[in-house]
This record gives structure tokens, C-alpha cells and sequence, in this order.
């Protein structure tokens, strides 16, 4: 099993950061009108460009912030206003503030899924801005909550897996990846998993091995796939939009070489060109 404490404690800290000061925002009756009033904010944005939507901007994150800061002990409301505002300095190209929003969501015990939900999302920001420790203590942290959703944890796992990759370390992402591929309740994890394994072993020349990966994966979601449903239909595409048919497929073609050029033949008749009739004497 991968050592996540460690990783665990270094960062522990990173989410314990103080909300900036707000905005100038009325404080309503309760947290339910004050959510109403940081979504109309947010509407408020609808049809605004340059400076001006940048203002909007501002002023829906000081609303949503607000829910929290007026009714701390609101819970799910709380952790929707602070993703919300994740959301809004993303998008405005506030990566670090964004992470902290989505922090303060993720604390939010009442709402298991949306907590998850922030911590991917907090994961990802760290990940795109060349923090991989931080974004594996994240990833790994949610992939082992006990408390958190299945299929949360799973991505939890997925994508710490490609952290490590990324990293140099593929040996252990694939130990993840292999797993997932057994263990994870949505087979659409599954297909993702076996994708991101298999294409591990092809950057490494070992195109046997992911073949294996394919056959297996096809194998035991093959049935899945095979049902007349929504999700049977989701898993068919998800596995025709592997992109380890395409990588492998390419691997193959490349270990082979080029074609040889078309070879002179000689005959009776004279010289010939494959595919040609004879030169005539």
C-alpha cells in the first residue's frame, strides 16, 4: 500500500488559512436567504465583460464568503457558498484562493459528496500548478476517507495515480490503477483505470503487457457493456474511447517500421514493377 501519511502531514496545514476580509455584503435572516442573495449575485455576472464582470465577480465571491462567515454553523449551506466561490476565482484565474474555497468546503462533514466534490477540485488546481505533493496528499487523503462516498474515493484514487506517474513513480501507479480496475462500484472508473494502466506499460515499451490490460479490461466489462441500458451504453462508448486502442495500435506500427519500398522483379519478358505488366523487349 502506498505510504500516504507522510504526504499527509506535510500539507495538513495548507486548507487552515484565514477567509480574506469581505466584501461590503448585507447580513440577511438566515443562511438559506443569504445563499439566495450570493446566487443572484452570481447571475448578476450573466452578459458582462472585461472589468466589469471582474467587479460582478468580486462582489458574488464576497456574497458567497459571506454565508459562512454570518452563519458558520449552517452546514450544507456553508459548503455550497464556500465551493461556489471556489468556482467564481477559478474561473477569474485565482488559483490559490480558489484552493483555500474549496478547503473550507471540504471541512463541511454534512456534505459528504460536495466535500468530495471540493477536494478533487483542490486537487487539481495544485496538480496544474506543478504541486504534485500537495496534490497527492489531497488525492490520497480523499481516496482513504472512510466517510466519503465510493465512487469520490475512487477518483480520489485515479488521479493520485497519475500524480505518481507523472512524477516518475509508474510502478506504484499502476499498484493503484490495478486495483481500481477490480474494486471501484462505477464501471466507468473501472474502463478509466485499465486506460490510464495500460497506457503506463505502452510509454515503457511494454506493448504485450498492455494488450493484456486491454483483453482483461474488455473482458470483465464486457457484460457490463453489453446491457441495454443508460450505463451499458455509457461503459460501450467509454470503452471504444480507450486511448490505449489508439497508443497500442500506434506502438505496434512503430516497433514494425516503415513498409519496405516496392521491389524490381525480373522475368522472361523483361523487367518488371509489382503490380505492372512487362516491359516489352
Amino acid at each position: 500500500m502506498f505510504p500516504w501519511g507522510p504526504l499527509v502531514l506535510v500539507c495538513a496545514s495548507a486548507w487552515a488559512q484565514d477567509v480574506p476580509a469581505l466584501g461590503v455584503v448585507p447580513r440577511l435572516a438566515h443562511a438559506q436567504a443569504q445563499l439566495a442573495f450570493a446566487r443572484e449575485s452570481r447571475r448578476a455576472m450573466i452578459g458582462l465583460a472585461g472589468a466589469a464582470r471582474e467587479r460582478a465577480r468580486a462582489a458574488a465571491v464576497s456574497a458567497y464568503r459571506a454565508v459562512g462567515e454570518y452563519f458558520p454553523a449552517s452546514g450544507s449551506s456553508a459548503a455550497e457558498a464556500a465551493f461556489r466561490a471556489g468556482e467564481l476565482l477559478r474561473a477569474g484565474g485565482q488559483g490559490g484562493a480558489a484552493a483555500r474555497e474549496f478547503g473550507r468546503a471540504a471541512r463541511q462533514a454534512c456534505a459528504p459528496a460536495l466535500a468530495a466534490r471540493a477536494r478533487l477540485e483542490a486537487g487539481h488546481i495544485c496538480r496544474r500548478d506543478g504541486r504534485p505533493v500537495e496534490a497527492l496528499v489531497i488525492y490520497g487523503a480523499l481516496a482513504l476517507d472512510a466517510r466519503t462516498p465510493r465512487r469520490e474515493r475512487s477518483l480520489g484514487t485515479l488521479w493520485s495515480g497519475r500524480v505518481l506517474a507523472d512524477a516518475g513513480q509508474p510502478a506504484a501507479a499502476r499498484t493503484l490503477w490495478e486495483r481500481l480496475s477490480q474494486g471501484a462500484v462505477d464501471p466507468l472508473h473501472r474502463v478509466r483505470a485499465f486506460d490510464d494502466w495500460g497506457l503506463s506499460l505502452v510509454e515503457e515499451g511494454d506493448l504485450e503487457a498492455a494488450a493484456g490490460v486491454l483483453d482483461r479490461c474488455r473482458r470483465d466489462l464486457g457484460e457490463r457493456a453489453g446491457e441495454l441500458t443508460d450505463l451499458g451504453g455509457r461503459v460501450r462508448r467509454a470503452l471504444e474511447r480507450m486511448r490505449l486502442v489508439t497508443r497500442l495500435a500506434r506502438g505496434v506500427r512503430e516497433r514494425r517500421g516503415p513498409p519496405p519500398p516496392p521491389r524490381l522483379r525480373n522475368s522472361r519478358e523483361g523487367a518488371t514493377v509489382a503490380g505492372q505488366r512487362p516491359i516489352p523487349k
